[in-house]
């Protein structure tokens, strides 16, 4: 029996690094009336959430 490749190994490494932010710190954006699209680009980059979080199986 073979182990499964993750679903992210079909695509290529990241070339860079993302920065990161707090909760906080987004809120706070929020807060001071910054636009999503226009003042900042949120990404979600976790790679395991789904699997957290997807139904379970019976």
């Amino acid at each position: 029996m073979s182990a499964e490749l993750p679903w992210h190994a079909a695509y290529p490494a990241p070339r860079g690094a993302a920065t990161s932010i707090s909760r906080e710190e987004l809120l706070q954006w929020i807060r001071e009336g910054k636009k999503a699209g226009k003042d900042f680009l949120l990404v979600d980059l976790r790679r395991t959430d789904y699997e957290v979080w997807a139904v379970r199986k019976k």
